[in-house]
């Protein structure tokens, strides 16, 4: 009875242990998905903060393209008023 006892024990403890050891894998796992987590909301802030900026960028670049255009066109009628001018004063003479 006693050795039956003892080997109840053996196999108990031996339990234990395993149990033991997938708790501490767990707890492990646990911490890297709470550092996973925090890595995931930090990347999806930058994230949100690239998206901000590219939008930014486009409106500029929008803006910039406007103004560019609106240059060249004022200076293409500028060019054509003085051509006009030019072109006109020299038939009267």
């Amino acid at each position: 009875m006693f050795l039956f006892q003892n080997m109840e024990l053996v196999q108990d403890a031996r339990s234990v242990r395993t149990y033991r050891d997938e708790l501490d894998i767990l707890r492990e796992k646990a911490s890297r998905i709470d550092r996973l987590e925090l890595d995931l909301n930090k990347h999806k802030e930058k994230l949100n903060e690239l998206d901000f900026y590219k939008a930014r960028v486009e409106v500029e670049t929008q803006g910039d393209l406007y103004r560019w255009k609106l240059t060249l066109t004022t200076e293409q009628t500028l060019g054509e008023i003085l051509s006009f001018r030019l072109h006109g004063s020299s038939s009267e003479n």
